[in-house]
């Protein structure tokens, strides 16, 4: 019995092979890889460099439903890599310090390319069932990649390995491939040169002063009725954008400012700057 099962094992072998050749399947050109893995594969390192401006990978966490409004207001990614290898960071946030500023750094566009790649083949250039663990309020992880087609963002709600362990085995799978293109990501940085970031466009949302007595700083940008003209959202009561030297000038200042409280016309002002997002 033990040989003609193995001889029906080997002919049921033959026939896939025959079947999988007939049908023109072949093995990816950077080698095998398993979907239902948690990883990214190795290869390819490098590929045919992405159009410049093209956002290739883009990392962001919303600070969940009951934190405050302005945390919505300043909420910005905090790692965006570019097709020409531009990376921008953001720099550390600590305690109620609603300042938002990134450092620049620059690697190879073909490393950039060959993550993208790498992506795809893990699954991740198509929308995926992340599962939805049973918590309560917390916040949301996207992660928008972007290579020779379409864009995707992926959410992942309560993203942490903990958490995780609460859903089944293929949305922890799915979350942990993400999780390796976050890390990867990063690691594409490695010791890479970094410089302090100045944007050339910035968004500012004006808020309800919620503080009594909050310090404040003079405003150094134009008048706001010129440039705060959006519609009201989660944001702000409205928003607006500055470009060119006014950025600048308000970004530089913004940095100096942790409270983002503004004196205009001799009255108090809660302005908050995020270098990052579009007005709503």
């Amino acid at each position: 019995m033990v040989e003609v099962s193995d001889r029906l094992r080997a002919g049921w072998i033959m026939i896939m092979i025959a079947v999988l050749l007939v049908s023109g399947c072949t093995v990816p050109p950077f080698g095998p890889f398993d979907p239902r893995g948690t990883g990214l594969p190795e290869e390819p390192a490098r590929a045919t460099p992405l159009p410049p401006g093209q956002v290739v990978l883009e990392v962001t966490g919303d600070p969940g439903g009951l934190a405050p409004p302005a945390l919505y207001a300043v909420t910005s990614p905090s790692l965006v890599i570019y097709g020409d290898g531009r990376v921008l960071l953001l720099d550390r946030i600590s305690g109620s310090d609603l300042r938002r500023s990134y450092q620049l750094a620059r690697v190879d566009p073909e490393l950039v390319a060959g993550l993208a790649e790498r992506a795809g083949a893990a699954g991740l250039a198509e929308q995926l069932d992340l599962g939805s663990p049973k918590v309560f309020d917390a916040g949301s992880t996207f992660v928008q990649v972007h290579g020779t087609g379409a864009p995707v963002r992926h959410r992942a709600y309560a993203f942490s390995p903990a958490i995780d362990q609460k859903l089944g085995q293929s949305h922890r799978d799915r979350r942990a491939r993400l999780r390796s293109l976050i890390e990867a990501g990063y690691a594409l940085v490695g010791d890479a040169p970094r410089s302090p970031y100045v944007p050339d466009r910035i968004f500012v949302y004006e808020q309800k002063v919620r503080d009594e007595d909050p310090e404040t700083r003079p405003w150094p940008g134009p008048a706001l009725d010129t440039f705060l003209t959006g519609r009201r959202s989660f944001r702000g009561l409205r928003c607006g954008e500055l470009r060119g030297a006014e950025a600048e000038i308000v970004y530089r200042a913004t940095t100096q400012n942790p409270t983002q409280h503004w004196t205009v016309a001799n009255q108090t002002h809660l302005l908050l700057l995020n270098p990052l997002p579009t007005c709503p």
